[in-house]
């Protein structure tokens, strides 16, 4: 029963917060900030160890986070970001981006919604959904199917780089390398410009 509950709150937050990604960003930051302390809270009091780094965690985590990184160079030739694109703001950005936006999603998205469906249903149930949950906020984002795609797949790799480490840490690394790839790296993204 309480499985249930957890799923339909954070399905609650999910929806509340789908038509309003990356679209606002003093909204968006509250958002993150409530699915930051969703996903600590529901980790911390039902499977605490699972917050804890491992070196399986560790290692899953940077080793597929850097072959993703490294996808997004090799796709585009080299890294695009010049040297005169980086200023306060940018670097700012990427603060927030990389080390605020990455995980409040993978803590809600693989710390709340994988692991207690996959308590209940299983892996393969629990890959199957939270993907399709966190790929949604692609989807709303971005018209870009190829986007659409990459965070799918991103999204998969998360989910089973924790299932297999048992840490959070793995899909926390694997997002934020790939982030470093594809948002710093290549699309030189920036929340604070117009």
């Amino acid at each position: 029963m309480l499985d249930l509950v957890i799923l339909s709150l954070g399905l609650l937050i999910h929806m509340w917060a789908l038509p309003y990604s990356f679209k606002n960003l003093f909204f968006d930051s509250i958002i993150r900030v409530i699915q930051l302390g969703y996903g600590i809270t529901i980790l911390a009091a039902l499977y605490p160890s699972l917050l804890l780094p491992n070196v399986r965690g560790l290692l899953t985590g940077a080793g597929v986070g850097i072959a993703c990184m490294l996808f997004h160079i090799l796709w585009n030739r080299g890294a695009l970001l010049k040297a005169d694109k980086v200023d306060k703001r940018f670097v700012l950005s990427q603060v927030v981006l990389l080390f605020f936006h990455a995980p409040s999603e993978e803590l809600f998205y693989r710390g709340v919604f994988f692991t207690v469906l996959a308590a209940i249903w299983g892996p393969f149930t629990a890959v199957v959904i939270s993907t399709a949950l966190s790929t949604m906020v692609a989807v709303v984002s971005s018209r870009r199917q190829g986007l659409w795609l990459e965070s799918a797949f991103v999204s998969a790799l998360g989910c089973l780089g924790y299932y297999w480490s048992q840490s959070i840490w793995a899909p926390l690394l694997i997002r934020i390398f790939n982030d470093v790839g594809f948002v710093t790296l290549t699309e030189q993204r920036n929340i604070f410009d117009s």
